[in-house]
């Protein structure tokens, strides 16, 4: 039963919010290509923050949740696809995190040290995002000790009065207990506990900075206004980032704090694949997270989707019916 769930979990979130979430990861890069953005670093952090979310929404489709959980699993083709994909699959889903401590080191900067702030340039930009993806590639190398173990099930199934045996032989992409506890730790340290602990120093800062330039914002300074607002979103970010991943750290203790019991017992396996499943969907929302944020906190994005988008899509609606009608 809890097999089944399992897959149910992997396949209904993958095949309904994974594509809902690419689409407004693309919207999001479009409103940050507005003219209202110009002049500032802003919209180039979340294109590159949309970007590898989609990467890594793209990732759970093709080798995390969808297609496993219709049995089409790449990295049991072969040795080196298990090395490979595997190697892919966790440094692609680590990505966005680090890409999100560069956007809230870059406004620490802004807020913290005004004076001193310069705006990077764009290609300087570009290169250290796509090195976040290599150095994170370098962190993950234990996975090369990855390799394809058989295994081996005797089925028993009667058939006209009689038992009759045959051997199930399935694979699975794993490794020894070292690799797998050093790999497995890696994941969880480079996902979601040294970006969250960097992302609350620089929170700390500022939060402290804006509770002692706040009567600034009453005055008018429209600046600082627009500061506030880039930052506030960034902030709340930053704290849905915690919260989404909670679950997912959860399993990750128990998988490690059970690994005994885990080999022993079907059924418990079969309940931490359940929580598995649900943990991961749950953290992979924060792959799609900074639209609505965006949305509900940004104004001036409030103001380039509603009056950009949403208004030329209702307007385009409404000539297209009426003219059939």
């Amino acid at each position: 039963m809890f097999e089944d769930l399992s897959k149910r979990t992997h396949f209904f979130f993958s095949s309904t919010f994974v594509p809902t979430g690419i689409v407004f990861n693309f919207l999001t890069i479009l409103i940050f290509q507005s003219k209202s953005f110009n002049g500032s670093n802003i919209r180039i952090f979340y294109t590159a923050l949309a970007l590898y979310d989609n990467l890594a929404l793209m990732n759970s489709i093709v080798f995390i949740q969808l297609l496993p959980s219709l049995d089409i699993d790449y990295a049991l083709e072969n040795d080196s696809s298990c090395k490979w994909l595997m190697l892919w699959r966790r440094t692609v889903i680590q990505s966005p995190s680090w890409i999100q401590v560069i956007l809230t080191y870059d406004l620490f900067k802004q807020v913290v040290f005004p004076g001193k702030y310069k705006i990077e340039k764009t290609a300087y930009l570009i290169c250290k995002f796509i090195s976040v993806f290599f150095i994170l590639l370098s962190f993950n190398i234990t996975h090369f000790w990855y390799f394809l173990k058989e295994n081996k099930t005797i089925v028993y199934q009667k058939i006209n009065n009689q038992t009759i045996n045959s051997t199930r032989v399935t694979f699975t992409c794993t490794s020894t207990e070292s690799v797998l506890t050093v790999a497995n730790s890696m994941l969880i340290t480079l996902r979601c506990y040294v970006p969250f602990l960097v992302m609350f120093i620089l929170n700390i800062f500022m939060v402290r900075k804006f509770i002692l330039t706040k009567k600034n914002l009453k005055k008018g300074d429209s600046k600082m206004r627009r500061e506030y607002y880039f930052t506030f979103s960034v902030l709340t970010m930053n704290l849905i980032f915690i919260i989404l991943f909670i679950p997912w750290t959860v399993w990750h203790i128990m998988s490690l704090a059970l690994y005994d019991e885990l080999s022993k017992s079907k059924e418990l396996r079969n309940q931490m694949n359940l929580f598995q499943s649900i943990s991961l969907s749950i953290a992979y929302v924060n792959c799609f997270k900074s639209f609505f944020v965006n949305v509900i906190i940004n104004k001036k994005f409030f103001k380039v989707f509603m009056h950009g988008y949403l208004k030329k899509s209702i307007t385009s609606v409404r000539t297209f019916t009426s003219s059939y009608l």
